[in-house]
């Protein structure tokens, strides 16, 4: 069921265009993302969907209600921001219960919301504590709680955990999304953490220069991205270009600094053999190989450089054009690092994507 739609939504900043006609619907409950470059529009849309930054043409609809123009206060939207921003002369329990105290509810009901959001959030026991006596992922839980506490409409969760460590980071992004399904709140999410959009959303909005240049699900972005920019913003990718040598109904074969390809997935502009193309392959879906390539879907290659990460590695090598490609692969062996012995890259043509050569 739609929610929350935005109608050709632009926003300026003097002459400067931070949002630029953006359309959009957001699911009830839906966990929804704004991931893109730092200038994109992410935050700025947030805010405006909040009511602090003014819209300069389009709507804001939440549950069939135009709220364009309403000041924040009135919007019953709950929103986190990257500093948190706690109260930090009041306890946990204080600045959780903060909310409904402006809003006049009783002592009685308070005390028992805040320890409900309490059991939710996992910090039981600690609502005598002040903001400077908690770690940055207890904080961070704290100003949760408090957004949700007198049950908002909409939670907008901007950066929420760009202040964290990588490990905290990593675990308080379940939490997160084990709370929001918890709460079952329709959640707007801004990252420019491409790994975080893709573990806790539902779907993702990509946006470059204050456009949407995709939205959907995170397997839909990784999988059949639109455009370049979202391939490599999403996932990381590399960019072969090629030229189509044959086709058939659903696939097609081209040609890679002299070695054929078969079986990569024919997009419908794709009219004829002889077609320029640049083909997208994500790092994750190549492997090399020692030796000469022999066989289709094989590139020779000379590998310059290997990082071993434990687990897996990233190997950087370079085709006979020159092209330069990474490969994530699993640390199966030492890779050999020698500009003058000839290896080979493993493709899964499936996995690639062509787009235009413009």
């Amino acid at each position: 069921m739609e929610y929350l739609r935005l109608e050709n939504l632009s926003v300026w900043y003097d002459s400067f265009r931070a949002v630029d006609s953006v359309s959009l619907s957001v699911q009830k409950g839906e966990l929804f993302t704004f991931l893109g470059p730092s200038g994109s529009g992410k935050t700025t849309i947030l805010l405006c969907v909040a009511g602090f930054v003014p819209a300069g043409t389009g709507k804001v609809v939440l549950d069939d209600a135009e709220i364009t123009d309403l000041s924040p206060n009135v919007r019953q939207i709950g929103m986190v921001f990257q500093s948190y921003a706690l109260f930090p002369h009041k306890t946990v329990f204080g600045n959780i219960a903060y909310p409904l105290q402006v809003r006049k509810k009783s002592s009685s009901e308070t005390s028992q919301k805040v320890h409900e959001l309490l059991r939710t959030v996992q910090l039981e026991g600690l609502e005598r504590k002040m903001p400077d006596q908690l770690s940055g992922g207890q904080q961070q839980r704290v100003a949760l709680a408090r957004a949700l506490i007198f049950d908002p409409r909409l939670l907008l969760l901007d950066e929420p955990l760009g202040s964290l460590d990588k490990k905290l980071r990593e675990q308080m992004q379940f939490q997160i999304r084990s709370i929001q399904r918890l709460s079952g709140s329709t959640t707007l999410y801004v990252t420019h953490d491409q790994n975080e959009a893709m573990a806790i959303s539902d779907r993702i909005a990509i946006l470059r220069d204050g456009k949407i240049e995709q939205i959907g699900t995170p397997r839909e972005v990784y999988d059949d991205p639109a455009n370049p920019f979202v391939a490599d913003f999403i996932g990381g990718a590399n960019f072969l270009k090629v030229r189509v040598v044959s086709l058939n109904e659903k696939t097609c074969a081209v040609e890679s600094a002299g070695s054929i390809i078969q079986g990569v997935p024919k997009p419908d502009w794709v009219e004829h053999s002889g077609a320029w193309a640049k083909l997208m392959v994500r790092p994750a879906h190549l492997r090399t190989l020692a030796g000469v390539a022999h066989a289709e879907n094989e590139l020779p290659c000379h590998i310059q450089e290997s990082y071993y990460l434990g687990e897996t590695s990233i190997v950087r090598c370079v085709l006979k054009d020159q092209t330069q490609i990474e490969v994530h692969q699993p640390t199966l062996a030492e890779v050999v690092k020698d500009s003058q012995v000839m290896s080979r890259l493993v493709l899964d043509p499936k996995r690639g994507r062509l787009f235009r050569d413009l």
